[in-house]
């Protein structure tokens, strides 16, 4: 293929812009008091995968105050 070098791409997480995004989220989820938001329990459409019915049972067993 001719490559000679691959050097790999900077990563975002270190971006000052990413860091106060990331920390508006997180300090607003916790202003809500609400464990998860319904969109995270829900399945892909046509999800037959049984891994990931147990585990949206599990966060929301674990999740619930």
């Amino acid at each position: 293929l001719g490559i000679e070098k691959i050097r790999r791409a900077a990563a975002p997480n270190d971006h000052p812009l990413f860091i106060d995004a990331l920390t508006d989220i997180v300090k607003s989820h916790l202003k809500s008091k609400q464990a998860y938001t319904p969109k995270f329990m829900t399945r892909c459409p046509h999800c037959v995968n049984d891994n990931c019915g147990l585990s949206k049972e599990w966060y929301k067993k674990v999740c619930s105050f």
